[in-house]
């Protein structure tokens, strides 16, 4: 398959990229074990995609998400060693780390920060030397509390959030909501994470956002009361995601995922009392 195939998109005036770490394996059950009717997901694995996305945005290149490293490979279950890096790919789209003026992090999970960071001479040190890094607080303060400590968070917060804090190239944002620049708007819908956030990006006649791990499959949106394992606090999940969903579909906005199938963007838009999927047409 061309590797360009799904991968490049025109919106409203907005070029942008996505680009693919391994997917994560698991059993369907365990995805979603809090399930009530547990009939619906048979004993089978299922293959978890895993996108970031690179914008133009103006005269800025965007970074969202940074996917998954080799190191985080080592720590998930996905196929090792698998596909060019996010650097290969940015390669392809002719663009170098050094072009990306700003990281945008919806939330501090493994999968979405492994390429903040590079291992070089014995440390870790910032991927995008010219970027600002932008990330919730309340992410943070979870990494080191010491729940977030059990979990994995100080291995996470030392790779791959600390090196960026010692170059000094990190904007905190404590607001439920908040400007990062003009266009491109941060907003808090906690419950997978503390501090969870989707990044809204205005067009000239639309939107566009990414939404992160509001949902991790098309079920959730058809049955947003459905929770992953990877949510930390269901009952706000639940809520974000509902709240989510409406302003979406009311906004009209083309939604960019972190983990749908190809090509991982589309519409939500109203199905009777609930919401479906309306994936983006290839050009």
């Amino acid at each position: 398959m061309d590797m360009m195939q799904d991968r490049v998109f025109d919106f409203d005036g907005v070029r942008f990229f996505r680009l693919t770490s391994p997917s994560i394996k698991l059993p369907l059950a365990q995805l979603y074990p809090r399930s009530i009717n547990q009939e619906i997901f048979p004993d089978t694995q299922t293959e978890i995609p895993v996108s970031a996305w690179l914008v133009e945005y103006g005269d800025k290149l965007v970074l969202i998400d940074a996917g998954i490293n080799r190191h985080g490979e080592d720590q998930l279950p996905v196929s090792h060693g698998a596909g060019p890096t996010l650097f290969d790919q940015m390669e392809l789209f002719g663009k170098k780390p050094e072009d990306v003026s700003m990281v945008i992090l919806t939330h501090l999970h493994l999968d979405h920060v492994g390429w903040n960071t590079l291992f070089e001479d014995g440390a870790w040190k910032p991927a995008f030397p010219e970027a600002t890094y932008y990330m919730a607080r309340a992410e943070i303060n979870y990494l080191l509390s010491e729940k977030g400590n059990a979990e994995g968070g100080d291995r996470i917060f030392t790779n791959s959030i600390l090196p960026l804090f010692l170059d000094n190239q990190v904007t905190v944002i404590s607001a439920p909501r908040a400007e990062i620049t003009k266009g491109i708007e941060y907003q808090s819908y906690p419950g997978h994470s503390p501090g969870h956030s989707v990044v809204w990006f205005r067009t000239p006649n639309a939107e566009l956002c990414f939404c992160g791990d509001i949902f991790h499959s098309v079920r959730q949106i058809t049955q947003p009361s459905l929770s992953s394992s990877f949510c930390r606090n269901t009952v706000q999940a639940l809520s974000s995601r509902k709240t989510f969903l409406k302003h979406a579909a009311a906004r009209g906005a083309l939604v960019c995922t972190a983990h749908l199938s190809s090509p991982s963007a589309g519409f939500i838009v109203r199905s009777g009392a609930g919401w479906a999927w309306k994936p983006l047409q290839s050009t």
